[in-house]
C-alpha cells in the first residue's frame, strides 16, 4: 500500500465516523424531549393546606404542545383540567404550547382544600404531549402523599 492510499483510508474512515454523528446528532435534535416537576406548593405548609404544582419543561429545539394533565390510578388515567394559582389566576388552554427551552407555567394542579375530588388509589401523575409522549412520575414526595391522601 502507497502512502497516498493511506490518506485516502484516513479520509474515508473520517467521513464515516462524521456522517454517522451527524445522523446521530439530526435524530437526537428531531426528538421530543421535556422534563416534569412536581413538587408541594409551598415548603413550609402541607400539602393539604395548599396543594401540589407542577411545572413542564421543554427539552426539545423545538415547539411542544401540552395536551393533558392527570392522575393514574390502577388500570386507566383520570385527566384533570389544572387549576388556578393561589396567589396569582393562571388560566391555561389545552393544548397549551411551550417554546424551546420554556416551560408552562408554574401551577396549581390541585389546591387540596378546594378539589376534594382527588380520586383514590393514585398511582402517578401524568403530562401527555400532543405528539403522543407521555412522562408518568411516580416516585417522590408528593405522589408518595397523594398514593396516601384519602388514608390519613
Amino acid at each position: 500500500m502507497q502512502w497516498q492510499d493511506g490518506i485516502t483510508l484516513g479520509i474515508a474512515l473520517l467521513g464515516a465516523i462524521l456522517g454517522v454523528y451527524n445522523a446521530w446528532n439530526t435524530w437526537k435534535s428531531e426528538k421530543v424531549s421535556f422534563d416534569v416537576f412536581l413538587e408541594f406548593l409551598d415548603e413550609s405548609y402541607t400539602a393539604s393546606e395548599y396543594g401540589i404544582t407542577i411545572r413542564v419543561v421543554n427539552r426539545s429545539k423545538f415547539p411542544i404542545f401540552v395536551r393533558r394533565i392527570g392522575f393514574q390510578i390502577p388500570d386507566k388515567k383520570l385527566w384533570r383540567k389544572c387549576g388556578e394559582d393561589g396567589r396569582k389566576p393562571v388560566k391555561l388552554t389545552f393544548p397549551y404550547e411551550i417554546a424551546p427551552g420554556a416551560h408552562l407555567p408554574a401551577i396549581d394542579f390541585c389546591v387540596f382544600n378546594q378539589v376534594p375530588n382527588i380520586p383514590q388509589n393514585v398511582t402517578a401523575v401524568v403530562v401527555e404531549t400532543t405528539c403522543g409522549k407521555s412522562i408518568s412520575i411516580t416516585k417522590g414526595p408528593v405522589v408518595e402523599y397523594l398514593k396516601n391522601f384519602h388514608s390519613s
